[in-house]
């Protein structure tokens, strides 16, 4: 007997049909290999569209940046030898009388909740004296002509201290959450700190200051210990104030606010965006104010609480500034206060030995911060001028 002819497997049986048809076999599991290799193609296409037109729009931007860096003017730095002179006095002061901008620097990296700028390391700062005492509520309080006032500034830094002593174990957070209470108490319904007495400012002494007058510093200082009195209590109530505070920094002068531009350098400038520690018009642009302000962005801006990305993008866009303006504060020795000798066309620059310190060492912070060697630069060439 012939054996029985074996039974065509599956796979003969596909290979049949497949000569007799002409068509191929289908796909072992249907059609989704063949969907899944559509997808893939159409993914691929979608992603190099994507590329495309994210490299067309990167370099529309920077084509946009290139034409707004080529459209700016700005003024030639003012390097005169009478401003040298004045310069090599004021440093000679400043080594005379002993001052260190090392002390407002700590030994690590800078810490948005730590002690600031080592003030709770000098808590005899504020103390009983013919210019200075406390409230009933141990509220540092400043004289003022014949009167003793409340100056936010004033009440921020002494609370900064305050809460640098709880830092060392040698004070209570009570005291340091008073004068941050105290202050959301003395804000204004547009979130500013306004100084209730009048204020005769240096540069025009007739028109400025009335009272209810405002200050991004005030402002920058209070974030500052905002900032520190949310990290330690989490209780909403700073938050709610820190964005009160952030929201008035974007009021312009003319509007009862501390924003401007540097359009006085040049008009082609208004696109950088300054707060002024004294608003006026035009602006003097003072040094040591605006980095205070920054500051405080800064340090708001860490706490990750409502707010905190707003603080962010004014830091960023007041950094943008900060770095073009500093070479007009350096007088080839030293760092001038303020820059009303180019835009009120005074005779000669404001410059002060004490707030030179303050000029060095926001450098060196602001280069911690941001990284941007522009900063590491500038603290180096100023921490020179008063070496010994």
């Amino acid at each position: 007997k012939q054996a029985p002819k074996p039974r065509s497997t599956v796979k003969q049986r596909v290979f049949v049909i497949f000569k007799k048809t002409n068509k191929p076999p289908p796909p072992p599991h249907g059609n989704y290999v063949h969907k899944y290799a559509q997808l893939r193609r159409l993914l691929a296409m979608m992603l190099c569209l994507m590329l495309l037109a994210g490299c067309s729009g990167r370099a529309a931007s920077q084509k946009e940046a290139d034409s707004a860096a080529a459209s700016e003017h700005w003024p030639e730095v003012i390097r005169s030898e009478a401003y040298r002179q004045l310069a090599l006095e004021k440093a000679q002061e400043y080594r005379d009388k002993n001052y260190s901008f090392r002390m407002f620097l700590s030994d690590g990296p800078y810490d948005p909740f730590g002690d600031f700028q080592n003030y709770g390391q000098r808590p005899n700062v504020y103390r009983e004296t013919d210019r200075g005492t406390f409230d009933e509520n141990g509220i540092y309080i400043a004289k003022y002509g014949d009167s003793f006032e409340y100056n936010p500034v004033t009440i921020a830094q002494q609370g900064l201290t305050l809460h640098g002593c709880y830092l060392y174990g040698s004070c209570g957070p009570e005291e340091f959450l008073r004068n941050a209470d105290f202050l959301i108490g003395m804000m204004a319904e547009n979130g500013s700190f306004p100084y209730l007495f009048d204020y005769p400012y240096y540069v025009d002494r007739e028109n400025y200051y009335k009272s209810g007058w405002n200050s991004a510093m005030a402002t920058g200082n209070v974030l500052s210990l905002f900032a520190r009195a949310y990290h330690v209590t989490n209780d909403e109530k700073y938050s709610a104030a820190a964005v009160q505070a952030i929201s008035f920094l974007d009021v312009p002068i003319e509007e009862g606010g501390t924003k401007t531009t540097l359009a006085a350098l040049d008009p082609s400038l208004d696109g950088y965006t300054i707060l002024e520690e004294y608003p006026c018009t035009p602006p003097t642009y003072t040094l040591n104010g605006y980095m205070f302000t920054l500051i405080g962005l800064y340090d708001w801006s860490q706490t990750g609480a409502e707010g905190a990305d707003r603080a962010k993008e004014l830091f960023d866009e007041g950094i943008r500034t900060l770095e073009k303006i500093l070479p007009y504060y350096d007088l080839g020795g030293f760092t001038c206060y303020d820059l009303s000798h180019i835009t009120w066309g005074r005779e000669e620059p404001h410059i002060s030995a004490p707030y030179h310190r303050v000029h060095v060492a926001f450098c060196k912070i602001f280069y911690d911060v941001t990284g941007i060697e522009t900063f590491n630069d500038y603290y180096l060439l100023w921490a020179s001028y008063v070496a010994a």
